[in-house]
């Protein structure tokens, strides 16, 4: 039986609970929390296909958000150098 999970998505501490969404967009991987570096920003990514959902967005929707276009090109190195996973185990 599917069952549809919704999850009232707020920041900081509920974010890395979030546990068992998977992307809608691909299907592939897990949303899993993220912050860039240095900003505290918060926002569920998933790893496979760079999908973006930012606070407020509902979970049981496709996004059209990317980390290329939510982070911008980097001075140096990739995205992925300018963010960090969130404990998912606080």
């Amino acid at each position: 039986m599917n069952e549809t999970v919704i999850i009232n998505y707020r920041l900081p501490e509920e974010l890395a609970v979030i546990k068992g969404i998977a992307c809608l967009h691909c299907g592939q991987d897990w949303l899993r929390s993220y912050r860039v570096k240095g900003k505290g920003n918060t926002f569920l990514l998933c790893a496979e296909c760079e999908s973006v959902w930012l606070p407020g967005q509902d979970l049981t929707q496709d996004t059209d958000d990317y980390l290329s276009e939510f982070l911008g090109d980097p001075p140096t190195g990739s995205q992925w150098d300018m963010i960090e996973r969130v404990d998912d185990n606080k």
